[in-house]
C-alpha cells in the first residue's frame, strides 16, 4: 500500500508541474531579481554581449512515467538569466547574435545548456542537475571556455504553504536559482580571474 500511495505521489507531483503537453520554462525576470544587486557601483568601460545560438534541450523528469510530458529549456532562457547576472555588475549588458564582437570595449559571453535533469522522488521532493557551456571573449580572443554544473538535491515542494502558486510556477523558479547559482558561485571567480590575466 505505501508503494502504490508513493508511485501516485510521483505520479501527481509529475503530472501537476508539466501539465498535460511539454513544458517549456520561460525566462521571468521575477524568479532573478529578488537575487541579483541592482545598488552596486558598475562597470562602465566596457560593455558585455551576452551570445546565445537558438536552441533547447526536451528531456522527460527521472522517476515518472512514460506519460508525464517532457520538460524544454531553451538557451534563450539560460541567455537571459546570464543577462540578470552580468547586469548587476555592468552598465551595458545586451543581447545579440553568436558573431564574435572585436571592439576592444567589449567582452562577449556565449552561453548555452548542455544537458539538465529533473528527478522528482517519492516523498514529492525534486534532484535538479543542469550543465551549462560558457566561452567568454575579449577583443575576439577567447579567455575562458568552461562546462559548469550545479545539483539542488531534495528541493521539497511546499504543497499548502503558498496556495497561490502552481506546482510549475515552482519548478520554474529553481530552474532560474539553479542557473543564477552557477554564475554568482562558480562563473564569476573564473571570469574575474581571466579579466585579471588579460587585461
Amino acid at each position: 500500500m505505501k508503494v502504490l500511495l508513493q508511485m501516485a505521489t510521483v505520479l501527481v507531483v509529475g503530472f501537476l508541474m508539466t501539465g498535460c503537453m511539454a513544458h517549456k520554462i520561460g525566462y521571468d525576470r521575477d524568479f532573478t531579481e529578488f537575487n541579483t544587486k541592482n545598488d552596486l557601483n558598475k562597470i562602465k568601460n566596457k560593455k558585455v554581449a551576452v551570445s546565445y545560438v537558438d536552441g533547447s534541450i526536451a528531456k522527460r523528469t527521472s522517476g515518472t512515467f512514460p506519460v508525464i510530458p517532457k520538460t524544454v529549456l531553451t538557451n534563450e532562457l539560460n541567455a537571459e538569466i546570464m543577462k540578470d547576472f552580468v547586469s548587476q555588475y555592468f552598465e551595458t549588458v545586451e543581447l545579440n547574435d553568436s558573431i564574435k564582437v572585436k571592439e576592444k570595449n567589449y567582452l562577449q559571453v556565449n552561453t548555452s545548456i548542455k544537458d539538465f535533469e529533473f528527478q522528482i522522488e517519492s516523498h514529492g521532493g525534486m534532484a535538479l542537475q543542469i550543465h551549462l557551456d560558457v566561452d567568454v571573449f575579449l577583443r575576439g580572443n577567447l579567455i575562458l571556455s568552461k562546462t559548469y554544473y550545479a545539483e539542488r538535491d531534495g528541493v521539497k515542494m511546499a504543497f499548502g504553504f503558498d496556495l497561490f502558486r502552481s506546482p510549475r510556477s515552482w519548478k520554474e523558479e529553481q530552474v532560474h536559482k539553479n542557473i543564477l547559482d552557477i554564475y554568482e558561485k562558480q562563473f564569476k571567480p573564473d571570469l574575474l580571474k581571466a579579466l585579471k590575466e588579460n587585461i
